[in-house]
């Protein structure tokens, strides 16, 4: 994250707070986030639950990424991938991760694990990567990918489809350079 705070202005420099207010008795909750009951819509009642309830749903972090099952590489839709980092071994463990990334790429398959940070714990696939690397990707749960409703049959006609095909062979790379595409970020942080 770029931003972490906002001002009142560049001359006071002052943070801005947010303020939490009833909507019926116009009455301000101060620290909000520790004194408000917190509460789910079902319908037309509401659910509270305390924090301690809330608390003891939350994983245990044992600091083990744990890997439960291996899937083929391209069983997972590219919509449940979030975000991606890299793996490395602490020293002396070079080999076991190198044979562990080697198997991975002769079976083409990826890892299924889960790992908790912050506490929420987060399913992740775990997939080769070049020649020694590893790459842990966090998925997205089920609930949080929806299909799309929205798209209907139609028809298409072969001689557009062939014009469009054209256009993108005209334009299309042989490599992706994502840094092509981020103008604002190169741009904030010369700006800084």
């Amino acid at each position: 994250m770029l931003f972490r705070s906002m001002y009142h202005s560049a001359a006071c420099m002052s943070r801005l707070s947010q303020k939490y207010v009833c909507s019926v008795c116009d009455a301000e909750v101060a620290n909000a986030k520790t004194n408000a009951v917190k509460g789910i819509e079902m319908g037309d009642k509401i659910v509270t639950l305390t924090q301690e309830e809330i608390n003891s749903q939350k994983p245990s972090n044992d600091k083990v990424l744990k890997i439960t099952e291996f899937v083929p590489t391209d069983a997972i839709d590219v919509t449940y991938y979030e975000s991606s980092e890299y793996l490395a071994a602490d020293k002396g463990g070079e080999a076991v991760f190198a044979t562990f990334q080697q198997a991975l790429a002769n079976q083409n398959c990826v890892a299924i694990g889960t790992f908790v940070s912050r506490d929420h714990q987060y399913t992740v696939a775990i997939r080769p990567k070049g020649q020694h690397g590893l790459v842990m990707s966090y998925l997205f749960a089920e609930y949080e990918v929806r299909e799309c409703g929205k798209w209907t049959p139609v028809q298409t006609n072969p001689e557009t489809v062939a014009t469009v095909e054209q256009l993108i062979e005209g334009q299309k790379k042989e490599k992706f350079t994502a840094a092509a595409y981020d103008p604002y970020l190169a741009g904030t942080r010369k700006l800084i």
